[in-house]
């Protein structure tokens, strides 16, 4: 560095003109308010960074906004439907990994490191030398050991089978890990009890947990709760005297934020919001001076006094012969009488003045500038202010959308690695069939044109209808399809019902049209009416009348039934109150006969029995009414 040029900690730099023997001195701009407490090494900035976002509530929702903006659909590659649907439900219900990808997410942008360890549940089994074992709850229940020097020691109690007590070889423990992937549980690890020894040239990271102090404890004095979870790599490592437990390669996944290729980190991520550290205190300097105001200039003072202005020439004054203490007693007794009962009169001898002071709080309070420096801090964590605020206007969505999607491309990364770490995990381990998982990624931006042109390539076969609904979130075409033939099926059955309804409801309407038209022939002394001419078949053959209809043992109309409209309609009364009454089969097998033989009645059977279900329905309705007045 030339001689002439300031430190970017100490030095001083040269006024214009100023020769090297002849320097100004100014402050030097860097050397700010914040620059004081800014962080120094990574506990301290890890601490800060968790620091900020649990204060502030803005700048923590903006970043969570921003993590859940990124996880979409699941997609599986490599593997058929079926396999593909079962991973997906794995992943979702069990694994629950779209509210593990959030946390992640949270957690990345708050440190700007991601730990995230695979846990295996498993059964431990306490073992005897004889060959008799019991699981660990089953044996603590019992009394049958105690934990002495790290290890289950037998009781008095003994072994149920061979009697060995306590004198003998310790119980041997035995665990079984769960042989399914959905039994799994993804853990987060945090990032204050994580080290990392880490090869610059290779890349190459060996982590090592720091054992919580808790954990030990609990493990010394023998806690089930504790000991039935903990694996044994863990108890020996605590029995062994180890404040740190070192992960087997391949068993930990890390990512961190990146920071430049020139400062060495050590392997660990760099905090987002460190970069922005002074724009964090400059915000949080406004904030605490908001919040003085608002503790000393919001409520005015309200002071009553005596009105001197008021007094004549020779007016003396008011306070004279009775003295301030008195006027002061006198005026609180007045304020404690209005605030019991706000229509008393009052009255005084001297006129009152009464006062504000204080009471300015809304124009001393830098909203404006709270408001631009949280704008400029989210902007420069890169979180537009607009999105956050929800003010972008449609003009500027397109484009404000895709920059914001391509600022964040560590997140995306981020989950797509966990996703496909997490599958080569349940290959490796659960002898699953290999696959691979990822995001269905965002385009927010261009979805809608994106949607439309994909639309015209499926209709000119340049496409798979799959890779067109993939666009509108559709995962299973297949069942798609099945529920669209469902759905037609189902449309054309109630369109069947609706025009069967209308043609007994024309035929009905014209049958009573017809009876109307010979009722009133017949009344004026016309020729009897002609069954055969309405429909009803002529009259019954000679020896048998109409058949029985079949399925619930129903009776055979009377011929005379058919010959006026008023035993018609009695005649039809009769056999709806019978069909009614009959099982569902019995009652469509009755209705079919009957309309084989005589149409017209049979619309004016199926019309009264439509009328009696809707009675029963509305005096069902009613009875339930009257019972909840009664309770």
């Amino acid at each position: 560095m030339p001689d002439d040029m300031p430190s970017m900690f100490t030095g001083q730099p040269m006024a214009p003109g100023a020769s090297k023997d002849k320097r100004v001195d100014y402050p030097h701009p860097w050397l700010d308010y914040a620059s004081r407490i800014l962080p120094k090494d990574l506990s301290t900035v890890l601490e800060w960074a968790e620091f900020i976002w649990l204060t502030n509530g803005t700048y923590r929702q903006a970043c969570q906004r921003t993590a859940r903006y990124f996880i979409t659909n699941l997609i599986f590659s490599e593997v058929d439907d079926k396999q593909s649907k079962e991973l997906k439900e794995t992943f979702v219900k069990d694994l629950g990994i779209v509210e593990q990808l959030s946390i992640v997410g949270d957690t990345f942008l708050t440190y700007g490191n991601v730990f995230v360890h695979v846990y295996v549940p498993f059964l431990r089994r306490l073992q005897c030398h004889c060959g008799f074992f019991t699981t660990f709850d089953e044996a603590d229940r019992a009394g049958l050991f105690e934990w002495k020097d790290f290890k289950a020691v037998k009781t008095a109690q003994g072994c149920p089978q061979c009697k060995a007590k306590n004198n003998h070889i310790p119980w041997m423990i035995k665990d079984t890990q769960e042989k399914e992937f959905h039994s799994v549980s993804v853990k987060l690890l945090s990032p204050h009890q994580m080290r990392i020894e880490h090869n610059p040239y290779s890349g190459r990271k060996v982590f090592y947990w720091k054992i919580p102090a808790n954990l030990k404890e609990g493990v010394k004095k023998g806690q089930p709760i504790i000991l039935r979870d903990l694996s044994m790599e863990l108890i020996e490592a605590i029995a062994g005297g180890h404040d740190e437990f070192e992960f087997d390669e391949g068993v930990i996944f890390h990512r961190g934020d990146p920071a430049p290729v020139g400062v060495e980190t050590g392997g660990w991520g760099l905090p987002r919001v460190m970069s922005n550290f002074r724009l964090a205190f400059h915000y949080q300097v406004l904030n605490r001076f908001d919040q003085a105001i608002a503790m000393d200039y919001i409520n005015a003072m309200r002071v009553i006094s005596p009105d001197q202005s008021t007094g004549g020439a020779g007016a003396g004054d008011p306070l004279i012969g009775s003295g301030g203490s008195q006027f002061s007693a006198n005026v609180q007794k007045m304020v404690e009488k209005h605030r019991k009962d706000p229509n008393t009169w009052h009255t005084s001898p001297i006129p009152l003045k009464y006062q504000l002071f204080g009471g300015e709080g809304t124009q001393l309070s830098p909203q404006e500038l709270i408001r631009a420096k949280l704008d400029e801090w989210l902007d420069a964590t890169g979180i537009p202010a607009e999105l956050f605020h929800g003010s972008l206007s449609i003009q500027a969505m397109p484009t404000a959308l895709r920059v914001f999607e391509n600022s964040w491309p560590e997140i995306v990364a981020l989950y797509n690695n966990l996703l496909s770490w997490l599958g080569s995990y349940a290959h490796n381990t659960f002898d699953l069939p290999e696959f691979d998982v990822k995001l269905q990624p965002v385009r927010l931006a261009d979805d809608m044109e994106r949607r439309h042109i994909m639309l015209q390539l499926m209709a000119g076969q340049q496409v798979s209808p799959q890779t067109a609904l993939n666009t509108f979130g559709v995962d299973d075409p297949r069942e798609e399809i099945r529920r669209t033939f469902e759905w037609q099926r189902m449309m054309a059955e109630e369109e069947k019902d609706f025009e069967d309804d209308m043609m007994q409801a024309q035929e009905l309407e014209q049958i009573k049209q017809e009876w109307g038209e010979r009722s009133q022939m017949a009344q004026q002394g016309g020729a009897p009416m002609d069954p055969a001419a309405m429909g009803m078949g002529g009259a019954p053959p000679p020896g048998g009348g109409m058949p029985p209809m079949g399925g619930g043992g129903l009776g055979v109309p009377n011929e005379d039934a058919l010959s006026t409209p008023e035993s018609m309609q009695g005649e039809a009364q009769r056999l709806a109150e019978e069909i009614i009454s009959m099982e569902a089969s019995a009652r469509r097998s009755a209705l079919i006969e009957l309309k084989k033989s005589n149409e017209v009645l049979h619309a004016l059977v199926r019309q009264r029995i439509e009328d009696m279900e809707q009675d029963a329905k509305q005096q069902g309705v009613t009875m339930m009414r009257q019972q909840g007045q009664m309770m």
